[in-house]
């Protein structure tokens, strides 16, 4: 909570970047608060979106939430280009194939 105290703070003495409203999400979905964590991570894709960390931790909460269609939709298009995290290009992956798979 001290942590999230201390982002929103800087959020009140500066306009929101990408860096804060990130870190503002992380901090909120550790707290358990999807709704607000997901917003401000949309928010970031809106400013920047090729900020491929802010994708990332959307599809760490949708597959903890166990929502892999939200995680393919979302995720992949901007995995066309050179994705710099492996982890999500193989989370992303590994439900693309679930997901087709299922559909046979």
């Amino acid at each position: 909570m001290i942590a999230y105290d201390a982002f929103q703070t800087c959020a009140l003495l500066l306009t929101p970047g990408v860096e804060n409203l990130t870190n503002l999400a992380k901090v909120t979905l550790e707290l358990d608060r999807f709704a607000q964590g997901s917003s401000y991570l949309e928010r970031v894709i809106c400013m920047n979106p090729c900020y491929e960390y802010a994708y990332y931790r959307l599809a760490i909460e949708w597959d903890k939430r166990q929502q892999p269609a939200k995680v393919v939709e979302f995720c992949s298009p901007i995995l066309k280009e050179n994705p710099l995290i492996p982890a999500l290009l193989t989370l992303v992956q590994k439900y693309e194939s679930e997901l087709s798979g299922s559909e046979n």
